[in-house]
């Protein structure tokens, strides 16, 4: 996986919707997207079998913790 600084996409969307949306919303609008620092970019192999898959993500946090985090 690769680190990247990009606005994050889920969040340029709400604001984006927000601001085309016809009807009143009853919330103050969110402040315009600006490059995040929490976005990882990776590769996934479109040649999968269907069915339901697993990907791990293991990070290493500033003081050597390892956090292991599996999602399907």
């Amino acid at each position: 996986m690769n680190y990247i600084e990009e606005i994050d996409p889920s969040y340029a969307t709400e604001v984006h919707e927000c601001d085309l949306t016809e009807e009143l919303i009853p919330k103050r609008r969110s402040s315009n997207p600006i490059e995040s620092k929490h976005l990882w970019r990776g590769k996934i192999p479109t040649n999968l079998d269907i069915g339901e898959h697993k990907i791990e993500i293991k990070a290493t946090d500033q003081f050597r913790k390892y956090n292991i985090k599996t999602s399907s």
